[in-house]
């Protein structure tokens, strides 16, 4: 992934990506855990330039259904 994200979708797909680079048949994978570190809150990220208007619109979906999810 090229930008920061707390969109699970870009998460997901991002760590699938990864995986389709280093995975090779025949080893036997384990499982794993991942930490997170250094995180920050929404509203400390900074935008870009290049940032496309639907991805802003995206962020705000993503918002609402925690918001709801919450209540």
């Amino acid at each position: 992934m090229h930008d920061m994200s707390d969109d699970t979708r870009d998460l997901v797909c991002g760590a699938f990506m990864g995986l389709k680079c280093i995975y090779r048949a025949g080893y036997k994978y384990k499982k794993v855990a991942v930490m997170l570190m250094s995180l920050s809150t929404e509203r400390a990220r900074q935008g870009t330039l290049f940032e496309e208007a639907s991805e802003l619109a995206s962020l705000f979906r993503i918002n609402a259904l925690r918001v709801v999810g919450a209540g």
